[in-house]
């Protein structure tokens, strides 16, 4: 009789164990800008990022984003040469060249 006592009290405390939390890892995104000139400003969803001369050594240039749609504006001497709505997928790397 004692041994399904024991038994029962083993399930009760494996029970108590606490749950694995699983963290889902963040999208891996990423939009690739190749070419452009380093004055070259660019713009994503209307906020600037800045020179493309700024990121030096980071040719092309990559950009972590979330999934979804984006706006990509790039602005030379105050003009917009490039603009485009891009729908960037979970963990795809999305191209784009500058002229």
């Amino acid at each position: 009789m004692k041994a399904p006592i024991w038994i029962l009290f083993a399930l009760l405390l494996s029970a108590c164990a606490p749950s694995e939390r699983i963290i889902a890892e963040p999208d891996k995104a990423r939009l690739l800008l190749q070419g452009g000139e380093k004055e070259d400003q660019v713009q994503l969803n209307d906020r600037a990022l800045g020179a493309l001369g700024q990121y030096t050594g980071r040719t092309p240039l990559a950009i972590p984003v979330s999934a979804g749609t984006h706006q990509l504006t790039i602005l030379r001497d105050g003009q917009v040469i490039y603009t485009e709505t891009l729908y960037i997928d979970g963990d795809v790397t999305k191209t784009v060249r500058i002229q």
